[in-house]
């Protein structure tokens, strides 16, 4: 799943969340190898551009990807 406009950590993030929305962002970190500041950052920056959002509670909530826009 690719997305326009994003940064390669960024389309990595998404395509992880496309295939576990419960992924953690520990997780991401480790598979994308990159620092858990830079997955809050790369998120942050999705968030602010509508793409994913975080569902429930940290520890049982779950990842959505608001795709259409």
């Amino acid at each position: 799943m690719l997305v326009d406009g994003l940064v390669e950590s960024q389309q990595k993030i998404v395509w992880l969340i496309a295939e576990n929305t419960k992924i953690s962002k520990q997780e991401m970190s480790e598979l994308i190898g990159i620092s858990s500041t830079a997955i809050n950052n790369n998120i942050k920056c999705l968030k602010e551009k509508g793409l994913v959002e975080r569902k429930g509670s940290q520890r049982t909530g779950y990842w959505e990807l608001i795709m259409e826009k």
